[in-house]
């Protein structure tokens, strides 16, 4: 079947304001409610437990045969698949009012109307930030979102090509980061391994003790300090408020050039492209969708389940 350039609209009105039913493309709406309940099923762990025990049990949640099968099926079918999937279904949604708005005729009406939910989305993300829950991302979300304006008018291949060279840079630099992080614990570990008493430590040597002492309370935190941590969000709201805000602080202080949402943004432009070739609006063929589905699953449950059964092997070692 042929990719239109854009999704069909129906029973359009003359200006902008909220869809109607008839208006509705039923499979982003499906597809976005199945990625939300996935990303609900995500984060329960950080809603219960300290922020380590998300990608470490030992950390939190038990280890018992039954928690540890939970968290490996889990991470197998929802670790990064849901936000990848939501974020695709925002971009979509972002393209769609843009292009609505532009058909009927709007020009500066749109983007006002575009930029205006779009720093509202931000303001309510940092409310809810701060104030309800450190791992909120409508922020940056919102963020991504004031980028995406610039990609309005690009056609399906160039998003596609985009967004596969900012995941292609994206992999790069964690892998990167990762070796980084590796390296400095094993000069960490090496200048632990002398007699640090009896022997006059050269700066080098000195600068990899803190680089490595810093690294490590980030990779491996004490039983001490994860209380701490818990005690803080068991307390008063006030104390509450103080430890959520560091978190949050930490995660919003992050250039917007910064690899990690590059994550989100590859996935909104991938969206973008999805939805003008028509895959996400049910215009494909049911071969399509079926090659899409088993291709995706054969690579997707090889892939991480290696990972997992690797973190499993080796205790969760970051």
């Amino acid at each position: 079947m042929g990719a239109p350039t854009a999704p069909p609209l129906r029973h359009e009105s003359a200006s902008l304001g909220p869809v109607r039913g008839a208006d509705r493309l039923l499979s982003l709406d499906a597809v976005r409610g199945f990625a939300l309940l996935g990303i609900l099923l995500m984060n329960i762990l950080t809603f219960g437990l300290p922020e380590q025990a998300y990608s470490n049990p030992l950390r939190g949640g038990g280890t018992d045969p039954l928690n540890i099968g939970t968290l490996v099926a889990v991470y197998i079918v929802g670790e990064g698949k849901m936000r990848a999937i939501f974020s695709m279904m925002f971009g979509a949604g972002c393209l769609l009012l843009l292009d609505r708005g532009i058909r009927r005729g709007g020009g500066i009406e749109v983007a006002d109307t575009y930029f205006r939910r779009t720093f509202w989305l931000m303001l309510f993300g940092m409310v809810h930030a701060y104030f309800i829950w450190w791992g909120d991302i409508l922020y940056p979300y919102a963020l991504m979102g004031l980028v995406l304006f610039l990609f309005r008018k690009v056609s399906v291949r160039p998003l596609i090509v985009t967004s596969a060279m900012m995941l292609t840079l994206l992999t790069a630099a964690m892998v990167a980061d990762l070796f980084d992080k590796r390296e400095t614990i094993r000069k960490y570990r090496a200048v632990q391994a002398l007699d640090l008493e009896s022997t006059t430590l050269t700066k080098d040597q000195k600068e990899r003790l803190e680089k490595g002492e810093k690294e490590m309370k980030n990779l491996y935190p004490s039983t001490a300090e994860i209380q701490e941590h818990v005690d803080n969000y068991r307390g008063n709201y006030a104390k509450n408020l103080e430890e959520r805000g560091k978190a949050v602080w930490r995660f919003h202080s992050l250039p917007i050039y910064f690899p990690f949402l590059w994550d989100m943004l590859s996935m909104m432009l991938l969206g973008m492209a999805l939805l003008r070739s028509g895959v996400l609006t049910g215009e494909r063929s049911y071969s399509f969708y079926g090659k899409m589905a088993i291709i995706g699953l054969l690579l997707g449950v090889a892939i991480n389940g290696t990972t997992m059964y690797l973190q499993v092997r080796h205790k969760f070692d970051p």
